[in-house]
C-alpha cells in the first residue's frame, strides 16, 4: 500500500488524542473500501 496525501503538520495529526477527528474527516479519510479477499467470509473492511 502506499501512502498518499498532503503534509502531516495538522495538530490533529500530531495529537494522539485527536484521531477521531481525522478519521473522520473527508480531508483526511478519503474513506475507500477495497475488495473483499478471497475466501473472507464478511464485507469489506474499511481502510481509513
Amino acid at each position: 500500500m502506499l501512502e498518499y496525501g498532503g503534509s502531516d503538520k495538522s495538530i490533529f495529526i500530531q495529537m494522539p488524542t485527536a484521531l477521531s477527528i481525522p478519521m473522520n474527516c473527508t480531508k483526511y479519510n478519503w474513506k475507500y473500501m477495497p475488495l473483499p479477499e478471497p475466501g473472507q467470509t464478511s464485507t469489506s473492511l474499511p481502510m481509513p
